[in-house]
């Protein structure tokens, strides 16, 4: 192949990956924190963690994960299970503004009808582990979410493009 339709193959690429607009969906760590005063049943203490992702338009969840559990409540499930794809969810409905998750109603039960999770903005939210009898519970609005940084179609086109270039030279020398 010569080298001018290498460059007219690379630019249309480049260019097509540039001015597509595939719409990522968000992530967005979470953590909920145990507050023993808020639930007449109590609370463990410890930090539960886990990764929301959300539809394209940001109104609901596609996948809702734990990936750090306290030992002391435990899991049923494995750290990875989707509460999102549960057969029970009862609310999943999230609102974003700038960036950031301002709105959550989420509740599911996992597929064993064993353990439950709750996020909400305004109302507590929990983890409850029936197989061991304990929950992590905290109070109203104390859910924190972080956005996940997730790279753009056109940086990945740039990163693309010049590992394309450093390979071309290469092969010069």
């Amino acid at each position: 192949m010569k080298f001018k339709n290498i460059k007219t193959i690379t630019v249309l690429g480049t260019w097509v990956l540039l001015m597509s607009h595939a719409q990522a969906q968000s992530q967005f760590d979470f953590s909920l924190t145990g507050n023993p005063s808020v639930s007449l049943n109590g609370s463990d203490l410890g930090t539960i963690y886990g990764l929301i992702t959300l539809n394209a338009s940001q109104t609901a969840a596609t996948s809702v994960i734990l990936t750090s559990v306290p030992a002391t409540v435990g899991t049923s499930d494995p750290l990875n299970y989707n509460f999102a794809a549960s057969p029970e969810v009862f609310y999943n409905q999230f609102g974003v503004t700038g960036g950031n998750i301002t709105f959550a109603e989420f509740d599911a039960v996992d597929s064993a009808f064993v353990s439950e999770l709750a996020i909400w903005t305004s109302s507590d939210s929990f983890y409850y582990n029936g197989s061991s009898g304990h929950r992590v519970e905290n109070g109203i609005s104390s859910v924190i979410f972080t956005p996940v940084a997730t790279p753009e179609p056109s940086s990945l086109a740039l990163a693309a493009l010049g590992a394309g270039a450093i390979l071309k030279f290469r092969r010069r020398k």
